[in-house]
């Protein structure tokens, strides 16, 4: 067999062996994520995880019940799907809940507790600006219209529900890994000011 033979067989035995990992790359446009959130933004860009002070538009005078500390809880569930190498579109399910109790000046007897959530659903767009082995650089944003749901109890359980703008805006995001990774997002809206989570791709 002549060298020029040799090399031919070698490249074409090359070539076979990397279809497989460039199909199984190219198939892995599917991604789906799972994220906790610090510093959700509610209803028209009211700070969640701070104080549900604002709830009933209470001010804590003498004519008014005292909020007690609030308790938040936020987490959101992505999906996208990848476009091509570096533009995705998806769409984010955001949520968002705060619960405080509200008590009498005068002692400290539980006079009501309130319970909010911020619920929306987000088609979003992501745009990767730098891709280094398992390292991935990104931005993201999205908006939609979310539910506003109150419950409070005082006086028989009730139920509020209002529309508001949900929106979210990521300047910079980080990922690493491969098919399963970790990432981490900073920003303004829906998805919180912070947020990290695990991923997988498929």
């Amino acid at each position: 067999m002549t060298i020029k033979k040799l090399t031919i067989c070698l490249a074409v035995a090359m070539i076979f062996c990397a279809l497989p990992a460039a199909t199984a790359q190219a198939q892995e446009r599917h991604d789906i994520r799972l994220a906790w959130v610090l510093g959700a933004r509610g209803n028209y860009g009211l700070a969640s995880h701070t104080t549900l002070s604002y709830i009933g538009d209470l001010d804590n005078t003498a004519q008014e019940p005292r909020a007690g500390a609030t308790t938040w809880l936020s987490f959101t569930l992505d999906y996208a799907y990848r476009v091509n190498h570096w533009f995705s579109v998806g769409c984010s399910a955001a949520w968002t809940a705060g619960i405080c109790n509200l008590y009498y000046h005068d002692s400290n007897k539980r006079w009501d507790t309130k319970h909010v959530d911020y619920i929306s659903l987000l088609p979003t767009a992501r745009f990767t600006w730098l891709r280094r082995s398992i390292v991935e650089l990104y931005s993201s944003l999205g908006a939609t219209a979310g539910i506003e749901h109150w419950v409070h109890y005082n006086g028989g359980k009730q139920h509020t529900y209002r529309p508001y703008l949900s929106y979210d805006i990521k300047p910079i995001g980080i990922a690493v890994g491969r098919k399963w990774y970790g990432f981490a997002e900073a920003g303004y809206g829906a998805r919180g000011i912070f947020n990290i989570g695990v991923g997988h791709r498929f």
